[in-house]
Protein backbone atom coordinates (compact mmCIF):
# COMPACT_ATOMS: atom_id res chain seq x y z
CA UNK A 1 0.00 0.00 0.00
CA UNK A 2 1.16 3.41 -0.77
CA UNK A 3 2.05 5.95 1.64
CA UNK A 4 0.34 9.08 2.17
CA UNK A 5 2.50 11.70 2.70
CA UNK A 6 4.26 12.95 -0.27
CA UNK A 7 6.45 10.86 -2.50
CA UNK A 8 8.97 13.83 -2.98
CA UNK A 9 9.74 16.09 0.02
CA UNK A 10 11.78 19.80 0.33
CA UNK A 11 14.76 20.12 1.88
CA UNK A 12 16.05 23.48 4.03
CA UNK A 13 16.48 25.86 1.63
CA UNK A 14 15.42 24.02 -1.42
CA UNK A 15 13.18 26.58 -2.60
CA UNK A 16 15.80 30.00 -2.19
CA UNK A 17 17.28 29.72 -5.85
CA UNK A 18 19.97 31.79 -6.63
CA UNK A 19 20.20 33.05 -10.45
CA UNK A 20 22.90 30.27 -11.10
CA UNK A 21 20.93 27.67 -10.21
CA UNK A 22 19.21 25.64 -13.62
CA UNK A 23 19.19 22.41 -12.29
CA UNK A 24 17.01 21.10 -8.89
CA UNK A 25 18.61 17.49 -7.74
CA UNK A 26 15.91 14.66 -6.17
CA UNK A 27 17.87 12.15 -3.82
CA UNK A 28 15.58 9.02 -3.52
CA UNK A 29 16.26 5.94 -1.33
CA UNK A 30 15.18 2.70 -3.79
CA UNK A 31 12.08 1.11 -2.94
CA UNK A 32 11.26 -2.06 -0.62
CA UNK A 33 13.44 -4.65 -1.06
CA UNK A 34 12.62 -8.55 -0.84
CA UNK A 35 12.70 -8.85 3.19
CA UNK A 36 14.95 -12.17 2.81
CA UNK A 37 18.49 -11.95 4.31
CA UNK A 38 21.22 -12.92 2.95
CA UNK A 39 25.36 -11.95 3.84
CA UNK A 40 25.64 -10.34 0.27
CA UNK A 41 22.64 -7.91 1.17
CA UNK A 42 21.65 -7.59 -2.27
CA UNK A 43 18.01 -8.07 -2.30
CA UNK A 44 15.80 -7.02 -5.00
CA UNK A 45 12.77 -5.57 -4.90
CA UNK A 46 9.98 -6.58 -3.13
CA UNK A 47 7.33 -6.87 -6.31
CA UNK A 48 4.13 -5.91 -4.35
CA UNK A 49 5.61 -2.70 -3.42
CA UNK A 50 6.51 -1.91 -6.79
CA UNK A 51 3.76 0.58 -7.45
CA UNK A 52 5.65 2.82 -4.54
CA UNK A 53 8.38 3.44 -6.98
CA UNK A 54 5.55 4.04 -9.72
CA UNK A 55 3.98 6.67 -7.35
CA UNK A 56 7.81 8.21 -6.79
CA UNK A 57 8.22 8.65 -10.56
CA UNK A 58 5.44 10.23 -11.54
CA UNK A 59 5.80 12.64 -9.04
CA UNK A 60 9.43 12.90 -10.31
CA UNK A 61 8.13 13.67 -13.85
CA UNK A 62 5.21 16.37 -12.63
CA UNK A 63 7.78 17.86 -10.62
CA UNK A 64 10.42 18.08 -13.86
CA UNK A 65 7.47 19.68 -16.38
CA UNK A 66 6.75 22.48 -13.22
CA UNK A 67 10.09 22.85 -13.39
CA UNK A 68 11.75 22.20 -17.16
CA UNK A 69 11.06 25.92 -18.53
CA UNK A 70 11.91 27.87 -15.48
CA UNK A 71 15.07 25.92 -14.90
CA UNK A 72 16.27 25.79 -18.17
CA UNK A 73 15.82 22.07 -18.28
CA UNK A 74 16.27 19.32 -21.46
CA UNK A 75 16.15 16.32 -19.87
CA UNK A 76 17.08 14.41 -16.80
CA UNK A 77 19.95 12.43 -15.47
CA UNK A 78 19.62 9.60 -13.07
CA UNK A 79 22.85 8.54 -11.25
CA UNK A 80 21.85 4.88 -9.43
CA UNK A 81 24.39 2.62 -6.73
CA UNK A 82 25.10 -0.90 -7.79
CA UNK A 83 22.84 -3.13 -5.71
CA UNK A 84 19.91 -4.66 -7.29
CA UNK A 85 17.17 -2.66 -5.53
CA UNK A 86 18.74 0.23 -6.59
CA UNK A 87 19.15 0.10 -9.92
CA UNK A 88 15.59 -1.59 -10.39
CA UNK A 89 14.24 1.68 -8.74
CA UNK A 90 16.58 3.63 -11.18
CA UNK A 91 15.67 2.05 -14.10
CA UNK A 92 11.86 2.29 -13.47
CA UNK A 93 11.65 6.02 -12.73
CA UNK A 94 13.93 5.99 -16.16
CA UNK A 95 11.06 4.51 -17.97
CA UNK A 96 8.18 6.93 -17.07
CA UNK A 97 10.63 9.97 -17.73
CA UNK A 98 10.94 8.26 -21.33
CA UNK A 99 7.57 7.49 -21.71
CA UNK A 100 6.84 11.12 -21.29
CA UNK A 101 8.74 11.49 -24.33
CA UNK A 102 11.69 13.55 -21.45
CA UNK A 103 15.17 12.59 -22.75
CA UNK A 104 16.81 10.29 -20.13
CA UNK A 105 20.09 9.24 -19.13
CA UNK A 106 21.18 6.32 -16.66
CA UNK A 107 24.26 5.36 -14.83
CA UNK A 108 25.63 3.72 -12.82
CA UNK A 109 27.52 5.56 -9.63
CA UNK A 110 29.91 2.96 -7.53
CA UNK A 111 30.56 6.26 -5.05
CA UNK A 112 26.64 5.97 -4.25
CA UNK A 113 26.94 2.04 -2.86
CA UNK A 114 25.68 1.28 0.84
CA UNK A 115 27.88 1.20 3.51
CA UNK A 116 29.77 -2.12 3.08
CA UNK A 117 28.60 -3.60 6.59
CA UNK A 118 31.59 -6.36 6.62
CA UNK A 119 31.31 -10.44 6.96
CA UNK A 120 28.67 -12.00 9.55
CA UNK A 121 26.70 -15.00 10.20
CA UNK A 122 23.02 -15.68 9.25
CA UNK A 123 21.11 -17.02 12.28
CA UNK A 124 17.85 -17.27 10.58
CA UNK A 125 15.93 -18.15 14.30
CA UNK A 126 16.90 -14.85 15.78
CA UNK A 127 14.95 -12.88 12.81
CA UNK A 128 12.07 -11.12 14.21
CA UNK A 129 8.71 -11.21 12.76
CA UNK A 130 8.94 -8.22 10.99
CA UNK A 131 12.76 -9.45 9.00
CA UNK A 132 14.93 -7.44 11.30
CA UNK A 133 18.02 -9.02 12.44
CA UNK A 134 19.16 -7.87 15.44
CA UNK A 135 22.95 -7.84 15.31
CA UNK A 136 22.45 -6.20 12.37
CA UNK A 137 20.30 -3.69 14.13
CA UNK A 138 22.50 -3.18 17.01
CA UNK A 139 25.45 -2.61 14.78
CA UNK A 140 23.40 -0.03 13.09
CA UNK A 141 22.61 1.92 16.50
CA UNK A 142 26.33 1.53 17.44
CA UNK A 143 27.38 3.24 13.78
CA UNK A 144 25.07 6.03 14.60
CA UNK A 145 26.14 6.48 17.60
CA UNK A 146 29.64 7.08 16.56
CA UNK A 147 28.44 9.09 13.16
CA UNK A 148 26.84 11.76 16.29
CA UNK A 149 29.68 11.57 18.43
CA UNK A 150 32.20 12.32 15.57
CA UNK A 151 33.96 9.32 15.56
CA UNK A 152 35.11 8.84 12.34
CA UNK A 153 36.84 5.66 12.48
CA UNK A 154 34.58 2.87 14.05
CA UNK A 155 33.90 -0.11 12.17
CA UNK A 156 30.16 -1.35 11.58
CA UNK A 157 29.92 -4.32 13.18
CA UNK A 158 32.79 -3.59 15.62
CA UNK A 159 31.71 -4.71 19.34
CA UNK A 160 33.43 -2.15 21.16
CA UNK A 161 31.14 1.07 20.05
CA UNK A 162 27.58 -1.41 21.37
CA UNK A 163 25.31 0.52 23.56
CA UNK A 164 24.20 -1.94 25.83
CA UNK A 165 26.17 -5.73 26.84
CA UNK A 166 23.40 -7.64 25.24
CA UNK A 167 23.97 -5.30 21.78
CA UNK A 168 27.64 -6.46 22.41
CA UNK A 169 26.95 -10.26 23.03
CA UNK A 170 24.85 -9.85 19.77
CA UNK A 171 27.88 -8.41 17.71
CA UNK A 172 30.32 -10.57 18.78
CA UNK A 173 28.43 -13.72 17.78
CA UNK A 174 27.58 -12.49 14.79
CA UNK A 175 30.32 -10.30 12.52
CA UNK A 176 33.61 -12.23 11.23
CA UNK A 177 35.26 -8.64 10.09
CA UNK A 178 33.86 -5.76 10.83
CA UNK A 179 32.66 -3.52 7.91
CA UNK A 180 33.85 -0.19 6.92
CA UNK A 181 33.59 3.08 9.08
CA UNK A 182 32.56 6.77 8.81
CA UNK A 183 35.68 7.66 7.04
CA UNK A 184 35.42 5.29 4.77
CA UNK A 185 31.78 5.86 3.44
CA UNK A 186 32.17 9.73 3.97
CA UNK A 187 35.63 9.42 1.02
CA UNK A 188 32.59 8.30 -1.43
CA UNK A 189 30.16 10.55 -0.33
CA UNK A 190 32.52 13.83 -0.07
CA UNK A 191 33.87 12.43 -3.39
CA UNK A 192 30.72 12.09 -5.31
CA UNK A 193 29.41 15.48 -3.91
CA UNK A 194 32.68 17.20 -5.45
CA UNK A 195 31.95 16.50 -8.90
CA UNK A 196 28.20 16.73 -8.45
CA UNK A 197 29.53 20.49 -8.90
CA UNK A 198 30.36 19.96 -12.53
CA UNK A 199 26.93 18.20 -13.87
CA UNK A 200 25.70 19.46 -16.73
CA UNK A 201 23.16 22.59 -15.02
CA UNK A 202 20.89 22.02 -18.10
CA UNK A 203 19.49 18.16 -17.09
CA UNK A 204 17.58 17.54 -13.88
CA UNK A 205 19.73 14.73 -11.34
CA UNK A 206 17.49 12.11 -9.91
CA UNK A 207 20.29 10.04 -7.98
CA UNK A 208 19.09 7.34 -6.50
CA UNK A 209 20.38 5.19 -3.36
CA UNK A 210 20.38 3.35 0.31
CA UNK A 211 18.88 5.25 2.81
CA UNK A 212 22.07 6.00 5.13
CA UNK A 213 23.92 7.67 1.96
CA UNK A 214 20.76 9.70 1.39
CA UNK A 215 20.86 10.78 5.01
CA UNK A 216 24.70 11.96 4.65
CA UNK A 217 23.84 13.85 1.36
CA UNK A 218 21.43 16.03 2.81
CA UNK A 219 22.64 16.69 6.20
CA UNK A 220 25.70 17.73 4.39
CA UNK A 221 23.96 19.93 1.47
CA UNK A 222 21.57 21.36 4.58
CA UNK A 223 24.75 22.42 7.03
CA UNK A 224 26.67 23.67 4.16
CA UNK A 225 23.54 25.78 3.33
CA UNK A 226 24.07 26.96 6.96
CA UNK A 227 27.53 28.05 6.58
CA UNK A 228 26.52 29.63 3.25
CA UNK A 229 24.00 32.11 4.93
CA UNK A 230 26.17 32.90 7.94
CA UNK A 231 29.26 33.65 5.62
CA UNK A 232 30.83 31.37 7.85
CA UNK A 233 34.22 28.92 7.04
CA UNK A 234 35.24 25.71 8.66
CA UNK A 235 38.03 26.89 11.70
CA UNK A 236 39.76 23.59 10.77
CA UNK A 237 40.24 20.27 8.41
CA UNK A 238 37.92 17.89 9.68
CA UNK A 239 35.49 19.83 11.64
CA UNK A 240 32.72 19.30 9.43
CA UNK A 241 32.38 15.99 8.74
CA UNK A 242 33.40 15.18 12.38
CA UNK A 243 30.90 17.65 14.12
CA UNK A 244 29.47 20.59 11.59
CA UNK A 245 27.68 18.08 9.12
CA UNK A 246 25.60 16.86 12.59
CA UNK A 247 23.86 20.17 12.07
CA UNK A 248 22.07 19.71 8.53
CA UNK A 249 18.96 18.60 8.84
CA UNK A 250 17.94 15.13 7.11
CA UNK A 251 14.37 13.71 6.09
CA UNK A 252 13.51 10.23 7.29
CA UNK A 253 13.23 8.82 3.94
CA UNK A 254 10.73 5.96 3.49
CA UNK A 255 10.86 3.28 0.81
CA UNK A 256 11.06 4.99 -2.63
CA UNK A 257 10.57 8.67 -1.11
CA UNK A 258 13.21 11.56 -2.19
CA UNK A 259 13.73 15.05 -1.02
CA UNK A 260 14.79 17.85 -3.38
CA UNK A 261 17.93 19.75 -2.68
CA UNK A 262 19.75 22.76 -3.64
CA UNK A 263 22.47 21.78 -5.64
CA UNK A 264 23.46 25.19 -6.11
CA UNK A 265 24.51 24.78 -2.40
CA UNK A 266 27.58 22.46 -3.46
CA UNK A 267 28.77 25.21 -6.03
CA UNK A 268 28.77 27.34 -3.49
CA UNK A 269 30.67 25.77 -1.10
CA UNK A 270 32.79 23.30 -3.37
CA UNK A 271 36.12 24.31 -2.04
CA UNK A 272 34.47 23.16 1.82
CA UNK A 273 34.14 20.14 -0.05
CA UNK A 274 37.53 19.64 -1.60
CA UNK A 275 38.96 20.65 1.99
CA UNK A 276 37.22 17.86 4.09
CA UNK A 277 38.14 15.08 1.29
CA UNK A 278 41.60 15.71 1.68
CA UNK A 279 41.56 15.80 5.32
CA UNK A 280 40.03 12.33 4.92
CA UNK A 281 42.41 10.95 2.49
CA UNK A 282 45.09 12.38 4.39
CA UNK A 283 44.71 12.23 8.16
Amino acid sequence: MSIESPRILLSQGSERFHPMIRCPCLVVRHGKDEGTLTTELNQPLELERTEDVYDFSHEAVSFYKTRAKACGLNGVTILNGPKTRVWETAEICASQFAAEGIPISIHEEPLLRDLHQGKFKVDQKIITGDGKYPPLVASMDAFVAALKSGKIDYHFGDPSGALTEEDKTLISDCFIVPGESKRDISIRIYDFLEQLVFTDPSKMLVIVTHFLVASRIQRISSALSNLVEKGEAIARPGDFVKSMEQTGESHHLVPAQGVMLDLGTLRWAGDRLSGELDFLLHN
